[in-house]
């Protein structure tokens, strides 16, 4: 029975560290996943390739959602324009960080900020392709996406292929999702070391 005990102890260590210590991960909702299927059937109806989805993108889309929180719908136009010039969000550069992102792969996306009540996926995708934003939806240059949803807003982050635009990861915050496979096998080997430890 201690055994079994042990086992299990150990078992809860290594994955409640391995999931706090996962540097950038980030959960897919249902509703973000559903938002990219609605704009890539419209991108499908206009014989344009769908966006791929773009993990990078979607950390930065998350956190830029989250941010605008407790804005009022009637700001969304503002926030196009002023997110895009970075003169709203002074921590930009930070929000990329925290996302693993490098500066110079995200010159070249676009960041496409809207407030949609109830953030219906087809009215979303509506929004987006009869707006001032459908020049970007159906521009071939931007072939991925990532999706960020809170309360009324939304986010949707879109990347280019090239490496101006791709949202890849860089600097020396990249190290540490590299290093996530040998952080889990640390962690583990820690574990057995406490376990033997305490029993």
């Amino acid at each position: 029975m201690a055994a079994l005990f042990r086992l299990f102890t150990l078992f809860f260590f290594v994955v409640i560290s391995n999931f706090l210590l996962l540097p950038n991960a980030v959960l897919c909702d249902v509703k973000d996943e559903d938002i990219l299927k609605a704009i890539n059937k419209y991108r499908q109806s206009k014989n344009l390739s769908e966006f791929s989805y773009n993990k990078n993108a979607a950390c930065l889309a998350s956190r830029l959602v989250y941010k605008l929180r407790d804005e009022p719908c009637s700001s969304a136009d503002n926030f196009n324009k002023e997110i895009s010039s970075e003169s709203k969000l002074a921590d930009y550069p930070k929000l990329l960080k925290k996302c693993h992102v490098a500066y110079d792969s995200s010159v070249d996306g676009i960041i496409l900020p809207a407030c949609i009540p109830e953030l219906e996926p087809v009215s979303v995708a509506s929004n987006y392709t009869k707006s001032h934003d459908i020049e970007y939806i159906n521009d071939r240059n931007y072939t991925g996406a990532g999706v960020g949803t809170f309360d009324n807003w939304v986010v949707l982050v879109l990347s280019t292929n090239t490496s101006t635009g791709n949202y890849a990861s860089g600097g020396p915050s990249s190290l540490v999702v590299a290093g996530g496979g040998h952080i889990g096998v640390m962690v583990a080997f820690l574990g057995l070391f406490v376990s033997a430890l305490l029993f």
